[in-house]
């Protein structure tokens, strides 16, 4: 059975006859009445009864019927499918960012998106990183950028940037007497402004510390905040010092209201990361994004 006596089967049982399904397809008359003759004896029944005015399918050639018009119409849809240029792409992509990737690689990204595949809108989740990957492995969203990785959790992590941490302190003498990196064991003596658990950013400078020996929990914590703006703020205002993103402060290095140090000689970088569910199809909106945004950042 192929799809060239399925389809001269349906349309003889259409249009109630051999030549006019001729006609329909392009083809002779008695290629039609080969093709449902090879079909009938390959089914081993009969398919049509034929009178002298019409034609129209047996028992059987009725069950086949419905069947067959499935099989066409699934051929059709895969084809037009298929056909479509990538640029068609269309539905919402729902897509879960840790505060430094969403606020400095998130915007342009979409805009270049977009540009690419105008039929795209998007859903956004602002999360810490462990809750955005944990929103990508419960299925709440498609796709995660975060500023740490997590162990066992069926996603695919891929670096698509660097990032650089550095130690941001208010901008009053003692700090700008100090040149270009303070020594680590500062983070012992000085008020320090910590992210919450579950931030990248968090995760990240307390591994890269004790990768210096320091131990973060000897710092003279004296706040916990969950919002990279209020960390700035109140840095500026002189309540301690924090390690934050060199991007997330951009806007107020330029503008004298905070400086940054490296801690010691050695810069800390992280990686950045787009994050998906290792079973998402090939051909979906979230893998076209996921390999997107990691060619993107290599331009």
């Amino acid at each position: 059975m192929d799809f060239k006596q399925i389809e001269a089967f349906c349309m003889v049982v259409k249009h109630g006859s051999f030549s006019k399904a001729a006609k329909t397809l392009g083809v002779s008359q008695p290629t039609i009445s080969a093709h449902i003759s090879t079909l009938e004896k390959e089914l081993g029944c009969e398919l049509l009864i034929r009178t002298s005015r019409s034609i129209f399918p047996t028992d059987r050639g009725a069950i086949l019927l419905g069947y067959a018009q499935s099989i066409l119409g699934l051929r059709n849809k895969a084809l037009e499918e298929l056909s479509k240029p990538e640029n068609r792409h269309t539905g919402v992509l729902t897509i879960a960012a840790s505060s430094v990737p969403a606020q400095y690689c998130l915007p342009e990204l979409l805009s270049a998106f977009s540009e690419r595949y105008p039929g795209v809108s998007y859903h956004l989740h602002n999360a810490n990183s462990m809750q955005a990957v944990d929103l990508v492995r419960k299925g709440t969203a498609d796709v995660a950028l975060t500023g740490a990785k997590a162990e066992n959790t069926n996603c695919e992590f891929r670096s698509f940037t660097k990032d650089e941490l550095v130690l941001v302190t208010p901008n009053v003498q003692r700090f700008r007497m100090m040149e270009g990196s303070i020594p680590p064991e500062i983070l012992y003596s000085e008020p320090f402004i910590t992210r919450e658990g579950g931030s990248g950013t968090r995760m990240e400078y307390e591994q890269l510390l004790r990768s210096a020996g320091i131990e973060p929990e000897r710092m003279n914590v004296i706040a916990e905040i969950s919002y990279s703006e209020a960390v700035k703020k109140s840095v500026a205002a002189g309540l301690g010092i924090a390690i934050m993103s060199i991007h997330a402060i951009e806007d107020e290095l330029e503008s004298d209201k905070l400086l940054c140090f490296r801690l010691g000689r050695a810069a800390m970088r992280r990686d950045l990361y787009i994050v998906m569910r290792r079973n998402r199809s090939d051909v979906s909106t979230a893998a076209l994004f996921f390999d997107f945004v990691t060619e993107y950042y290599k331009r």
